[in-house]
Parts: C-alpha cells; structure tokens; sequence
C-alpha cells in the first residue's frame, strides 16, 4: 500500500505512552484518488489511516488516533502521519466515535422500530378505523369479538393466514382502547434473527455479550404504557418463549446482562398464520405459553379481511391510500361480476390485483374479469365464487 519509513516513534506499553510520525512513501490509495478525482483540500488515504488506528491500538491497549499532516492526495509529494492517544488530540470528541463501532444488524432493527412507530402516529386515528370495513359474517363476527375485548387489558391472539389484515387489526384493537395515547409497537418475530430476539424484546446492557456497545431498552420497554403486537409469534425461539411467559405472568422485564427487574404495563397482541397447537405437539412451541397467549382468540378466514386498499369493489372510487401506484385513473366502477371469479386469499394481498386492474381499464370504462386477473392464470383459480368483505 506504501513504503514505511519510521520519521520517530516513542512507545511504553506498561505505561501507555506511545507518539509515532511516520513518511508514506508511494501511498496507493493518495495517487488513486489524484488520479481519477483531481488534487483534495484535505486528506484522503482514510483507508491506510483505519488499519493504522485499528492495529495500533490493538498493540497499546488503548485507543491511538493518527492522523494526516501531509497527503499525495493534497497535492503533497509523500504522506505524513502522525499517532498519539486519542485524548491528546484537541479535537478528540470528533473522532471518538470511530472507536465505538456499533452492530448493523442492531442499527437496520432500531431504524426498523423507529418506522414502524412513526407509521403508529401518522394520521387521524378515527380515519384509520373508518378505513376498516366489510360486511360478510366472517368480517363481521371478528370485529365485533375484537370491539368487545378493546376496553380490557386481555391478551389477544390473532390467527389467520398472511395477508388478512391481523397488523390492521391490532392497530385498531389498539386505537378502540384505552391505551390509544400511547405507544403501539410492532414486532415480526420472523425477521428478527435468533439469536437477537432476546435483546430486541427484553432489552441488553453493554457488554452483554460481544456486539452490544450500548445499552438499549426492549420493546417491551418501548411500548410500556401502550400496546406490543408480536406478529409470526410461532417462530420464536423456545429461550425467548420461556422468558415472554415470565413477561406475561409478573409484569417485569429483564434487560440482556442485567439483574435489574423493570416493571411494565403493556397489552400484548400476537398473531401467526400457523397452527400453534401443531407446534406444541411437535415441541417447538411451549404448550404454557399456548395458553396464556389463547385467552382471547379472534381467527380471520378467507373474505374476513379488513382493508385499506379500496373502500367498495363494485363501486369503485380509486382510493386515496395509493393513488401513485395506480396513475390518475378514471375508472368508473369494477364490473359487479369481475371480482366473483376469484377466491380471497387476503384482502390485502388483494390490492395489487386491483391496481392492475385499474391500470389496464380503459379511462371511464369499467374494471372487467380480464383487467383483473392475468392471461395465464390456472383456471382452477376462476372457478369459485365468494362474497367480498
């Protein structure tokens, strides 16, 4: 990457002195950059100046910041650099976050909680329940079980298969309640990799274990006062069942690498589109924790789904949800027979089915059966009919 030549260097490991200035000779990464961006106002072999902090420490057991006085990339004919403790440098606060390197799996999830928690906010409540409507029994019966169980704290477990609407569901469940001032927290147990589960739940203090540089409350923590919805609650791993029922059953929380028990008042809401007593009898899912999660089930079934999507089928007033995905359509309505031709394996997956369809009808026309589904669809998808939510 360079020829080194030492310009002077003073170093004691016992006693933590160490000042090193150094002549890079020839350095790869200053006459890339000259080459194909031009001459810098500042330093740029940031790469050559990582590995010497980074192995430099290392060997001192503490942290030596070098830096850059001369660069090739500045127009200079040799790069200079200069290593010393980093508290020794005036300007080390600057820099001290370079040495606290932070995991990008725990960043992607924090940025994921923080945007499902905007998402929570954003909006007229009373507009958001409104959007959720239908009139089929299965529809009907579901929501009314879940109007009757929002001004309680009981546990409620949502079932039915990807795409009805549970999320939906449980927001609402939550803006019906008593706790809709505070905060409604999602969680997708799937995406969450195992063995990160337990932190994300319950919370981790630093140095809990190799990778947590700081200390960060739950979600349980973060929804304390309000609602926690764990989604695809059936992939949790067995270590974080056991701790969830101790969550459930003394109302406390303990963080990753602490014996500090927190108290916390959340209503908890899951849902799964598997068979949980299928996952008792196979041992992957603890049969107590089943039962406390079971006090309460609402299940959804094909047609019982709520939507966001549209406001009617057969009358169709292209809806404000989406109204970017779809063009700027005039579509005067979905033809009344269209939408019986096709089985309902979810409403909300439903939706993009009806953006083609709008996209494909003539402006002022009608959504016909050809609109909606595609050429080569397998027929055995046409043949039943249904009553739409």
């Amino acid at each position: 990457m360079f020829t080194l030549t030492p310009v002077k260097l003073e170093l004691d490991r016992v006693a933590g002195h160490f000042f090193g200035e150094f002549l890079w000779e020839d350095s790869w990464e200053g006459q890339w950059h000259r080459h194909y961006y031009g001459l810098h106002s500042e330093p740029v072999c940031w790469t050559q100046i990582g590995y010497a902090c980074g192995y430099t420490s290392a060997f001192m057991g503490r942290q030596i910041l070098y830096k850059e006085t001369e660069c090739t990339g500045m127009g200079n004919n040799n790069c200079r650099i200069v290593g010393k403790p980093i508290e020794e440098w005036p300007d080390a606060a600057e820099h001290a976050k370079y040495f606290s390197p932070e995991s990008i799996v725990e960043q992607l999830i924090d940025l994921q909680t923080e945007v499902v928690q905007l998402r929570s906010t954003i909006g007229d409540r009373d507009q958001q329940r409104d959007d959720i409507r239908g009139v089929s029994p299965g529809f009907t019966a579901a929501f009314e079980l879940l109007k009757q169980a929002a001004g309680s704290n009981i546990t409620v477990l949502l079932l039915g298969e990807t795409g009805v609407g549970k999320e939906v569901f449980a927001r609402s469940l939550h803006d019906m309640g008593p706790r809709r001032d505070d905060p409604f927290v999602a969680v997708n147990c799937a995406a969450i990799p195992h063995d990160l589960v337990e932190s994300e739940l319950f919370g981790v203090e630093k140095g809990a274990f190799t990778g947590a540089q700081q200390t960060r409350p739950g979600r349980f923590e973060r929804a304390n006062g309000g609602t926690l919805f764990l989604d695809e609650i059936g992939d949790l791993p067995l270590a974080a069942q056991a701790k969830l029922l101790r969550v459930l059953q003394d109302g406390e929380v303990e963080r990753l690498g602490d014996h500090k028990s927190r108290k916390i008042n959340v209503r908890l809401v899951a849902a799964t589109n598997a068979g949980l007593q299928n996952l008792v009898r196979e041992g992957r899912f603890r049969s107590d924790l089943y039962y406390r999660l079971n006090a309460y089930q609402v299940r959804y079934r094909h047609c019982a789904s709520a939507s966001r999507t549209f406001r009617c089928w057969r009358n169709i007033s292209w809806p404000s949800a989406r109204p970017s995905t779809a063009r700027n359509c005039a579509v005067s309505r979905i033809k009344p027979s269209a939408p019986y031709w096709h089985t309902c394996p979810g409403n909300i997956r439903n939706q993009n089915m009806v953006e083609r369809g709008v996209i494909l009808a003539p402006n002022s026309g009608q959504v016909e059966v050809n609109h909606l589904f595609l050429a080569h669809c397998d027929s055995s998808d046409q043949p039943r009919e249904f009553n739409l939510a």
